[in-house]
């Protein structure tokens, strides 16, 4: 290999030595403003996501079962202060029945609701609320529960069986 320590281009000695120069004073300025930034309190000014704190799932019904209806349903809602899903409207349907349980289900939900500067704020969001059946059939109970009464409805009246 050869021996390079002696090796010099024609010219480079002042060059080198101002180039250094001027990246060390373009560079100053920037450690400083980094030195500043770290130094400084954080403000949170971003908006924090609400957090899902209860989940109530929509019930099946007896239609769409028989059916074998099955899909997403994509719901609007605004989060409010309160943790509360408020002006619901359905974005995605899947079946009219199926719409009406997914905004009652989405209704009862809580969050903890989003942030902004500390404060609590409402967001929008939209939610996807999934319908599938088993795959297995549901056994029996046998937890010794009492079973809920069976109804029979038949013009505005309610029977139970």
């Amino acid at each position: 290999m050869p021996d390079r320590s002696n090796f010099r281009a024609y010219g480079t000695d002042n060059l080198a030595g101002t180039n250094m120069k001027i990246l060390l004073m373009l560079l100053a300025p920037v450690s400083l403003v980094l030195a500043h930034a770290a130094d400084a309190p954080r403000t949170e000014t971003a908006t924090t996501a609400p957090v899902l704190v209860r989940k109530v799932e929509p019930e099946y019904t007896a239609g769409a079962r028989s059916k074998k209806i099955e899909g997403v349903i994509t719901l609007y809602a605004e989060i409010n202060e309160d943790g509360l899903a408020v002006n619901i409207k359905v974005v995605k349907s899947l079946e009219p029945e199926l719409d009406v349980k997914a905004v009652r289900a989405l209704q009862q939900w809580k969050f903890k609701p989003a942030r902004k500067e500390g404060k609590p704020v409402t967001v929008t969001a939209n939610i996807d609320i999934d319908f599938r059946l088993p795959r297995y059939p549901l056994l029996p109970s046998v937890s010794g529960r009492p079973e809920e009464p069976q109804l029979d409805v038949e013009d505005d009246w309610i029977f139970f069986k």
